[in-house]
């Protein structure tokens, strides 16, 4: 049977990555899967929601899963339906103008991981000519870097570069007020002798080079000198000397590389390529602690689990409770053992109103410290619960995996939550949310507006396939007048103003629909390596065929400021047998950026 390929991912998201605790496993004494493991193959369904800095969700932006690429929908959601998922998943999530955001997924044992990326704008904080040099303050962190003169190449080419330099970059301490969403999600190392280790990080950087056309720079024959100040938390445990690693951003990993010494309260190391930096000590997974415990909060006399809220040490880790208000792979969080530290709850929304800290003793290797319930009261201002039931568009019972993302009056992203296995959901939110968006990963939907506080009863979704804005009918090489769905309610958008695109991705080809603004007709033209028309990829029963257009018409019905839609047909041509389909009722509808 055909798999309906969604040009955009289905809806939803959550928070609830444990960004820097590392994930544990079935014991307590070695919590982190091993880099030198095989990295086989997993069943777990990721689900994610990409927001700007003031949580608006962003849509068309393009999240790379292990090399595959989906796209957000007009909630921001993305999932990994299509997508290869394996034990360390790598996740990047790339939009025009906004730093790259880097995740290390770890998914041993896991059904479901839930992501919240939060994009930050790239900022230009320093122009010079590639002959001079300079030195580029990092806004107000104090942060900065002192680059050489004479010393770029094309980041591609390798070719030297003489010309003009943006340069863009961030840093980050643990007391920087949105640390946990500028900071990479992984703290997954390896030193100069291989070992694997955790890093209690002291703070990171991360710098970008870009001639004027913006292709990338990379340093050359010359170091560049980084400083990056100590957290006033960390300023007493910070040591004189500290070693420098680098993230290699295809594996998610940092790498040893150097070290930085600590001249007054700021590190200061050489450098002989940008990515991200980190000022860290490692310990490595065989020789940490761990810490465990559940916020809660008590409404209407009832003692209410939270979830979405922020976890951090005073060490450098950091993660997000889960829907059950525990964190950690397991509900368990390794942590650096042999030292005290302090674990400080936090809101990353408006209805943050205090932190609430608990102050751990040093723990032993191995030592499993169980915080029980905390009280997270003071995070909140007037806490509301939510909580219902789902059923599927047939009215029997929705089980687990059903995602439930809570939006504000200004339609900023809140929260998300799953299903439980009975089917049920529940949150607390700072007030009344204006709405919440109800999705499966098959595609069925609902959306609820004007919320009570309590239970809203039973939620029926709304079947997937009820207007497929994109779809076609294929007949010949082996098909028999099949019909093929691109896509659910959620439209993709397109790429620009001149070519409008609508793609998916399954491994291991993309999947195009490709038409041109000013003509309706097939060409031969090259677009992304595909030819105007369609370029499709089709999978069934295990067996995968790609084609590109041969003849055949668009034609285009509507074209407004806000979206694209019309028609096509036409003959296809198997690109690896060159024996010919054709393509008939196929229509097509996109939003504009």
């Amino acid at each position: 049977m055909l798999k309906q390929f969604l040009l955009k991912s289905l809806l939803f998201s959550f928070i609830a990555t444990t960004v820097f605790f590392s994930c544990k496993k079935n014991n307590t004494t070695d919590p982190d899967p091993k880099l030198e493991e095989p990295n086989n193959a997993v069943n777990t369904l990721i689900f994610g929601v990409v927001t700007d800095e003031n949580n608006k969700p962003l849509s068309g932006v393009t999240v790379n899963i292990n090399n595959q690429d989906v796209l957000t929908d007009n909630n921001g959601g993305f999932t990994s339906k299509g997508v290869n998922i394996t034990q360390r998943t790598v996740l990047k999530a790339n939009y025009n103008g906004y730093f790259q955001s880097i995740h290390l997924l770890e998914l041993d044992g896991k059904k479901t991981q839930n992501v919240q990326i939060k994009l930050q704008k790239k900022v230009v904080v320093a122009s010079f000519n590639a002959s001079s040099g300079t030195t580029a303050n990092i806004g107000s962190s104090g942060a900065s870097v002192v680059f050489p003169a004479d010393s770029y190449v094309d980041a591609k080419t390798n070719q030297p570069y003489t010309g003009n330099i943006k340069v863009y970059a961030r840093f980050a301490n643990i007391d920087s007020p949105n640390f946990l969403e500028t900071v990479p999600a992984t703290m997954r190392a390896t030193d100069a002798n291989g070992t694997v280790n955790r890093l209690e990080t002291f703070g990171m950087m991360e710098v970008l080079m870009e001639d004027a056309s913006g292709n990338s720079l990379q340093l050359s024959k010359n170091k560049a000198t980084i400083k990056m100040p100590v957290a006033n938390s960390q300023s007493a445990t910070a040591p004189n000397s500290i070693p420098l690693w680098s993230l290699d951003e295809n594996t998610a990993t940092w790498k040893q590389e150097g070290s930085a010494t600590k001249q007054g309260n700021t590190y200061v190391g050489e450098v002989s390529h940008f990515t991200w930096w980190n000022c860290d000590i490692a310990q490595p997974v065989s020789q940490r602690a761990s810490i465990k415990g559940r916020t809660v909060t008590t409404i209407n006399g009832v003692l209410t689990p939270v979830s979405g809220v922020s976890v951090y040490s005073s060490l450098g880790g950091s993660g997000m409770t889960d829907t059950d208000g525990t964190f950690g792979h397991n509900n368990v969080a390794s942590v650096t053992s042999g030292t005290p530290l302090t674990i400080s709850f936090r809101r990353q929304d408006a209805c943050q109103t205090a932190v609430v800290t608990v102050n751990i003793p040093a723990l032993s290797v191995g030592q499993v410290y169980d915080m029980g319930d905390i009280d997270v009261s003071a995070l909140f201002q007037n806490p509301v619960a939510v909580s219902g039931t789902v059923n599927l568009c047939n009215n029997t019972p929705a089980g687990e995996f059903v995602h439930v993302k809570v939006y504000d009056a200004n339609n900023n992203y809140v929260l998300g939550i799953f299903t439980n296995a009975n089917s049920k959901f529940s949150f607390v939110s700072c007030g009344m949310p204006a709405k919440i968006v109800i999705s499966n990963i098959s595609g069925e939907q609902q959306i609820i507006t004007n919320l009570v506080s309590g239970n809203l009863g039973t939620i029926t979704l709304n079947c997937s396939n009820a207007d497929n804005d994109n779809e076609y009918f294929i007949n010949g090489d082996g098909y028999n007048n099949l019909k093929v769905v691109y896509t659910d309610a959620n439209l993709p958008t397109v790429s620009d103003s001149t070519v409008y695109f609508l793609s998916t991705y399954t491994a291991p080809l993309y999947n195009y629909h490709v038409f041109s603004a000013t003509s309706t007709t097939w060409g031969s033209a090259t677009i992304y390596q595909s030819k105007l028309g369609m370029n499709i990829y089709i999978e069934t029963s295990g067996s995968q065929k790609s084609y590109e257009p041969v003849s055949g018409t668009t034609v285009v019905t509507s074209n407004t400021a806000t979206e694209i839609k019309g028609t096509f047909s036409g003959i296809v041509k198997n690109k690896q047998t060159n024996v010919l389909a054709s393509i008939y009722n196929g229509k097509f509808r996109a939003r504009k950026r």
